[in-house]
């Protein structure tokens, strides 16, 4: 692929959506400039509050009992998209929705100038995989989605035409727990 460093395709799952609704799930499989895959990562997101659509995305109540809140894994995942090209199925959607969880962990993002596989084929992700050939099983499962998705960017790279920049995470304000505090405190006391 033409584009140089890394990229980070992202798909995320949500109890809605508004600004107000809050991500569930995230998927993000980085690949190299040669459309290798470096790194997949997947997490489920306790959202504290009602799912949402469980007939859409298949999360319910009782799998994100025990999973972390976005503010646990919100470093992790501003990590793995820092320095590289974005790239998403209707970018925007994701981008904002992962954009209002990472402003809710004081975390300043510039999403630089990303890829959306959605402009190129005008298409919903299913539509567009089941045109290309591609076997997209698990839907709605945000890491299955990010895997086709992948494999769609890699089908169609020559297909983008504008240069593409890559994210950075900009100076953040760090949120210590209570807990971390009085650990803290204690080693220096």
């Amino acid at each position: 692929m033409p584009y140089g460093g890394r990229i980070a395709v992202v798909d995320v799952e949500t109890t809605g959506l508004y600004n107000v609704d809050r991500v569930l799930e995230v998927g993000i499989v980085t690949l190299d400039e040669n459309g290798r895959v470096l790194d997949r990562f997947e997490t489920l997101i306790n959202p504290n509050r009602d799912v949402g659509p469980t007939w859409l995305h298949g999360i319910n109540a009782s799998m994100i009992v025990e999973a972390p809140t976005f503010d646990d894994v919100a470093t992790e995942i501003a990590a793995r998209l820092d320095g590289a090209v974005v790239c998403a199925h209707n970018l925007p959607f994701d981008a904002r929705m992962l954009g209002n969880e990472l402003d809710r962990c004081s975390i300043n993002f510039d999403w630089g100038q990303g890829l959306d596989t959605l402009r190129v084929t005008g298409c919903k992700l299913a539509v567009a995989c089941d045109e290309a050939g591609i076997a997209l099983e698990g839907a709605h499962s945000a890491l299955a989605d990010a895997d086709a998705v992948s494999t769609l960017l890699v089908r169609y790279a020559q297909a983008f035409h504008a240069l593409p920049i890559a994210a950075r995470v900009g100076p953040c304000t760090v949120r210590p727990t209570r807990a971390a505090i009085g650990s803290a405190w204690n080693a220096w006391a």
